[in-house]
């Protein structure tokens, strides 16, 4: 089995900090404990997408930034799986935007969050 390759603190920042540039949103760490919390979290999860839904909900529903936490979730998303050799594609935008307003309102489960991420990897 390959090893699975983590997002760093670092590297989750600077993803965010990449987003606000491009997206526009003011710029800011309001908690970088709960972001490691959150990597932390993923390595307790048994597998590549378990992961992918832990770094989703711990980053849009802990806050950690100022701004862009859910732009931050999906991009280090898709980050953390293509670190991993895994492509993902965004099939369905609206799909992908209801998604994550509902996993910011606490509104779905990660069972149906687990099958979209299943179906953007089309695995």
């Amino acid at each position: 089995m390959m090893e699975v390759k983590y997002l760093t603190k670092e590297e989750v920042i600077a993803i965010h900090e990449k987003i606000l540039k491009e997206t526009g949103g003011t710029s800011g760490v309001l908690n970088e404990g709960m972001i490691v919390l959150i990597l932390d979290q993923m390595k307790v999860s048994d597998n590549l997408i378990q992961k992918s839904i832990v770094l989703l909900f711990g980053i849009i529903q802990n806050h950690p930034f100022i701004d862009g936490n859910k732009r931050t979730a999906l991009e280090s998303l898709y980050t953390f799986l293509n670190y991993n050799s895994v492509d993902c594609e965004i099939r369905d935008i609206n799909k992908t935007e209801e998604i994550i307003l509902k996993i910011a309102r606490n509104e779905i489960s990660r069972n149906i969050v687990r099958k979209w991420i299943t179906d953007m990897i089309g695995d």
